[in-house]
């Protein structure tokens, strides 16, 4: 004897079915956040917060901001010692790669701003909601060319405030 279901009793089949499924997804996704746990936690300690991915959006970006430009420098930095003579390198002073990655961060922190402040427009990109790719783009290109871009926005300030008369 067939059995006949009303639409909604077949509905609610149609969902019990789909349950192991949607129980699978849950568990990658609790996996997931361990992984994000367990990777996060020693900043969250340093930021002495619970969770890092409660912060607000724009400390995030922030966050991200300063990561890729010191990741920049750190490229630049290793770029440099792997393309230096052992001879004209001696006289290197080691505080270079030091203080290199702090003035990537910073050169991409000054970016960020200068972005955010719509001084600066990549794409049409609205300035409120800035891609975290193009962010990380922009940081790890700053923290690359931080020296330049340091004298480039010098050159460039310079220039405004005399132009203004001041």
């Amino acid at each position: 004897v067939p059995i006949y279901l009303s639409p909604i009793e077949f509905e609610a089949e149609e969902d019990l079915k789909s349950l192991p499924g949607i129980k699978e997804n849950i568990k990658s996704q609790i996996h997931d956040i361990d992984h994000y746990i367990t990777i996060f936690s020693p900043i969250a300690k340093i930021l002495n917060i619970d969770d890092v991915w409660a912060l607000p959006t724009s400390m995030l970006s922030i966050f991200l901001a300063l990561s890729m430009g010191g990741l920049g420098s750190l490229i630049f930095v290793t770029i440099e010692y792997l393309n230096c003579n052992p001879k004209e390198c001696a006289g290197t002073d080691i505080g270079m790669y030091f203080f290199r990655p702090i003035l990537g961060s910073l050169m991409a922190l000054v970016m960020y701003i200068v972005v955010k402040s719509g001084q600066i427009s990549f794409f049409g990109e609205d300035v409120t909601e800035l891609s975290p790719f193009l962010l990380s783009f922009l940081g790890v290109a700053s923290g690359l060319a931080s020296e330049s871009l340091y004298e480039k926005l010098s050159e460039s300030i310079e220039a405004k405030v005399k132009s203004n008369g001041v």
